[in-house]
């Protein structure tokens, strides 16, 4: 409902009124709270290809990124995220612990890990981090709802850090 009542309309506005190209977005991206160094050109081309229709790239360039992000945004507040076992030996936080994580939900807030965790790790609702990974889905896949609202919904966490200085700029917009 979403997709269609509210991410379509915006896109086609955006689209229609608006012409840039992905320069915009490696300047937006550079030194992003989200964004780890030399990960920038996978948002850039994702979030371009989702601007220009193309949901599957979208989808195959920033769905491998959103774990190493939050595992970025852990390091940044100075928490380590790994798991370190009795016997020494250490391992990464899996996608699932990391959107469980108190310090992610204060960042990107409840909302937003809730429904990451749903689109990329929910068997019933997306499933898409599993279904990307190896390969069981058509390519038709990544131009249904789901894999739209997952694109808006990292362009969103993206442009968060924007938003004050935006608000301040353009307030009679917001």
């Amino acid at each position: 409902i979403s997709t269609e009542g509210q991410i379509y309309p915006a896109l086609d506005k955006i689209v229609t009124e608006y012409h840039f190209n992905e320069e915009v977005f490696y300047d937006l991206f550079k030194n992003h709270p989200f964004i780890p160094d030399g990960h920038e050109n996978f948002y850039v081309k994702g979030i371009f290809s989702g601007f220009k229709g193309d949901f599957l790239t979208a989808s195959h360039l920033l769905i491998p990124q959103i774990e190493n992000s939050l595992r970025f945004i852990l390091k940044i507040t100075g928490e380590e995220p790994t798991r370190l076992h009795g016997d020494g030996s250490q391992e990464r936080e899996s996608l699932a612990s990391l959107l469980d994580n108190e310090d992610v939900h204060k960042i990107l807030t409840k909302t937003i890990t809730d429904n990451l965790k749903t689109i990329l790790l929910d068997k019933i609702y997306g499933d898409q981090r599993n279904q990307l990974s190896h390969g069981y889905v058509p390519s038709n896949y990544f131009f249904q709802s789901s894999a739209i609202y997952l694109w808006w919904l990292i362009f969103h966490i993206l442009m968060v850090p924007f938003y004050n200085r935006w608000k301040e700029k353009y307030n009679p917009v917001f």
